[in-house]
Parts: C-alpha cells; structure tokens; sequence
C-alpha cells in the first residue's frame, strides 16, 4: 500500500514542478486532474497544501523510507525487480541524509 502512496505523491510533485516550471497555473494544473483517473485520494489530500506551498510532512519520511525499504528487499529475495520503487527507496534514503546532517 504504501509502495502506491510514495509513487502517486512522487508523480504527483514532479508533474506540479514541471507545469509551474513551465509557468502553467495550479488552477490549470488541478481542475482537469480533478475529473482525470489519475485523480487520487492522496492527490485530493495534497491540492490544498501544494497550492499554498505548504510541504510540511503528513508522514514520517522515516517511516516511508522503512515501507519501501521491505518490499524492495522481499522483490530480491524473490529475484524481481521493482525498479521505481528502488528509485524512491534511494529518493527516501537521500532525504533521511540531508536531515540527519542538519
């Protein structure tokens, strides 16, 4: 479950970045989302705190970092590959970094 979590918030912050990169508007962004199947839950709960810049932690990076962490290691006890969720494991091990320097 939260292997589809960290994925949906993950697309769903690299796809904000890149529109208002491109100078697209969050209202342009949202609305078509909202009627889109991409439409999640987790991006319902995150419209109002990404369009006011607010990126405080509704869950522990420590704690996502642990729920990647099991599935990659039981996907190569069982000889699979999870190649996005590697990803974000190494994208969640690299934020636990950056705050235990600080």
């Amino acid at each position: 479950m939260k292997m589809n979590s960290a994925s949906i918030a993950q697309a769903l912050c690299e796809s904000l970045t890149l529109c208002r990169s491109a100078g697209i508007s969050d209202e342009t962004y949202f609305e078509p989302l909202s009627r889109n199947v991409a439409l999640s839950g987790l991006s319902e709960l995150k419209e109002p705190k990404l369009r006011e810049h607010d990126y405080t932690a509704q869950f522990s990076l420590k704690h996502m970092a642990k729920d990647l962490r099991l599935p990659v290691e039981t996907a190569q006890d069982l000889s699979l590959l999870l190649g996005q969720t590697e990803h974000l494991k190494e994208a969640y091990d690299q934020g636990r970094g950056r705050v235990e320097e600080l």
